[in-house]
């Protein structure tokens, strides 16, 4: 029964997610210029697109953080 609930508020939150994304690109459509990154690993080679230099340090620079909050579990063994 506490899964069935927890499904239902999943899928309600993940549509309230979309709903909010489309009614953000609707409104914020004509009001100037937008910027994004994408950095990812294959392995561990770091690839990354972004629409703009500052936009690519931000990208890389959050990649490296979120490499080290995963990384963790596996260094606490070596410090």
């Amino acid at each position: 029964m506490v899964t069935e609930n927890l499904i239902q508020i999943g899928i309600l939150v993940i549509l309230l997610g979309f709903a909010l994304v489309i009614i953000g690109s609707f409104l914020s459509a004509s009001k100037g210029k937008v910027e994004g990154a994408f950095v990812g690993f294959i392995g561990a080679i770091p690839i990354g697109f972004a629409t703009s230099e500052r936009m690519l340090y931000v990208g890389i620079i959050v990649s490296l953080i979120l490499l080290v909050i995963f990384l963790l579990p596996y260094l606490r063994g070596f410090i």
